[in-house]
């Protein structure tokens, strides 16, 4: 099962350090606050999905037909919580919201609870699209 944690945390890793493109967006925009904000949840994104990828990297396996779907199952609950997080806490939408908005981008349904995204930060509209785009 080391290889199921590795290769979610290689996923998480993806889409932490796709964070670095709202950063720009938001430098760009002059959202300096949301930028500094997002630099955050990259160094915490590296640290939780970083560190056990560092530490299994080593020791891998072949990963059996149960381990392949565990890792499926494990990416489809997991990565939607870690594109939620920075969008609720950098809008003004709840965390359900948020979490229905990630799992929406990323299996591109066009979904969507938001009625003013005309109102988010450039950064937050950026990411959104960009989970469509993972």
């Amino acid at each position: 099962m080391l290889a199921v944690a590795f290769y979610l945390a290689c996923t998480g890793l993806i889409v932490t350090v796709s964070m670095l493109a709202p950063i720009a967006i938001a430098m760009l925009a002059g959202e300096g606050e949301i930028a500094w904000r997002l630099g955050f949840y990259i160094l915490m994104g590296s640290f939780i999905f970083g560190g056990p990828a560092l530490a299994i990297i080593g020791r891998l396996r072949r990963m059996p037909q149960i381990g392949r779907l565990l890792l499926l199952s494990l990416v489809w609950s997991i990565l939607p919580v870690a594109l939620a997080v920075p969008l609720w806490d950098l809008t003004d939408i709840s965390f359900v919201d948020a979490l229905f908005e990630a799992v929406s981008g990323l299996t591109t349904t066009g979904s969507t609870t938001v009625r003013e995204i005309e109102q988010w930060p450039q950064a937050m509209v950026f990411l959104r699209v960009q989970a469509q785009w993972i």
